[in-house]
């Protein structure tokens, strides 16, 4: 396994297991890179093996830990089949003594058995989850941060450029122009500046949220999107066809950008689920952690 086992006293295995989170079954087509370092340290970072055993799939290599330290254990797991780069983090410390080596190893990963899901719930009791690489850009994000700057501009519209009244507003009214009261203007123009203000602002956070926790796929955020979306430009498309608006056709433009951004938030959803067990080749420890984690 891995050509050989590496010889001295520190010398340590980390094995990886991958499961969907849907059906269940082991992953056996992705690609495990492992990183392990030391505090203020970049650390040792290599591709896991693929490993088959008893018919199961598995990913592991072995890694070189010397001395007493807090070690960070980062696995970035890829798939041919999905665009999201997925990225778990723990923090474990390693004994001095050749006794606890294994132990001190063990007893918060491999006692446990760590499974976390991949939609950023946290896990059972580690307090870590596993989640997209906030470093790349999935198309949902994209989108919906296009549907924010669609909405920044029609707020800009309404700030400076959009008149008190459109030849659509008096033809809604069925009123001629000079039965209007002259502060009528006057008045809209201070809605219309509010009203302005306040779709800039939905628009930058939209954005925000689309650079920040939607791109991390964050459930909550996919929550959020959906009302504001509702409650904002997908209101605002609706009530445009119920006066006929001049413009409908342009916001329900808007609102399936908005839409599509959350279809695709479900479609990306990461389905996958990881085992994390680390041991060292050397030591063994008694009990119900040492039988989680032999390799």
């Amino acid at each position: 396994m891995h050509g050989r086992v590496p010889k001295g006293s520190h010398a340590y295995h980390v094995v990886a297991a991958v499961f969907d989170s849907a059906s269940g079954a082991r992953v056996a087509d992705a690609a495990v890179k492992a990183q392990v370092s030391g505090i203020g340290l970049s650390g040792i970072k290599k591709y896991l093996d693929r490993m088959e055993i008893a018919n199961t799939t598995s990913y592991g290599g072995f890694f070189d830990l010397p001395g007493r330290d807090l070690y960070t254990i980062r696995l970035t797991i890829e798939r041919p089949v999905s665009r999201n780069r997925l990225i778990w983090n723990s923090s474990t410390t390693i004994g001095a003594s050749h006794g606890s080596l294994a132990c001190d190893l063990l007893r918060p990963v491999a006692s446990k058995i760590f499974a976390a899901r991949v939609s950023g719930a946290t896990a059972a009791s580690i307090g870590t989850a596993m989640e997209p690489d906030h470093r790349s850009w999935a198309p949902s994000s994209i989108v919906l941060a296009t549907a924010g700057v669609t909405l920044i501009g029609t707020g800009f519209y309404f700030l400076l450029l959009r008149p008190p009244l459109l030849p659509e507003d008096i033809r809604y009214m069925a009123l001629p122009p000079a039965q209007f009261d002259p502060r009528l203007e006057l008045w809209l123009t201070h809605v219309f500046r509010v009203m302005g203000d306040y779709v800039l602002a939905t628009g930058v956070l939209i954005v925000t949220l689309a650079v920040t926790s939607f791109r991390q796929h964050s459930t909550p955020a996919a929550i959020g999107a959906l009302i504001g979306g509702a409650a904002s430009i997908g209101w605002m498309a609706v009530v445009n066809f119920l006066i006929d608006s001049d413009f409908k056709w342009v916001l329900l433009a808007m609102a399936l950008l908005w839409a599509a951004s959350l279809v695709l938030f479900w479609v990306e959803k990461p389905n996958a689920r990881a085992f994390l067990i680390i041991a060292t080749d050397r030591h063994n420890c008694r009990g119900a952690d040492a039988g989680r984690g032999k390799s």
